[in-house]
């Protein structure tokens, strides 16, 4: 915990990978000092996405409960996008944005489509979230 603590201080930071499944757990929010935490794909598989509405809902208020950030993986359709946004989910990564490339095309996409990342396509900009009190 310490060493986490240090790198965030170098504006390094963590977040909890795979949310909702596997060896994920609750109890990590309140034991580790992470920025955020990644809603794992399988919850927002096209096939999965009708069952695991209010699971993928009431993950991302609990993250906004405890200041986290939210990123959901594996998005890759406009329904899925669509409601995602509505939940305010912070950040959203999947196929529908783009295939893996090496990183000169990463930051070619970048500065080409800079209009369109923020806020995918409606102008909203990230900002910082107003520092509250963290759950203990």
């Amino acid at each position: 915990v310490e060493k986490i603590r240090a790198l965030q201080k170098l504006e390094i930071a963590f977040h909890i990978d795979d949310f909702g499944t596997g060896y994920t757990s609750m109890k990590y929010l309140k034991q580790l000092p992470v920025n955020g935490l990644k809603i794992d794909r399988t919850l927002l598989g096209n096939s999965q996405m009708h069952a695991n509405r209010e699971i993928v809902r009431c993950t991302i208020d609990l993250a906004k409960l405890f200041n986290l950030v939210v990123i959901a993986e594996g998005v890759e359709s406009l329904s899925t996008l669509k409601f995602l946004r509505e939940l305010d989910c912070d950040y959203y990564q999947g196929y529908s944005f783009s295939r893996p490339v090496e990183s000169s095309v990463f930051m070619a996409l970048m500065n080409e489509n800079r209009h369109y990342l923020n806020g995918i396509g409606e102008g909203k900009t990230y900002k910082k979230r107003k520092s509250r009190k963290r759950l203990s």
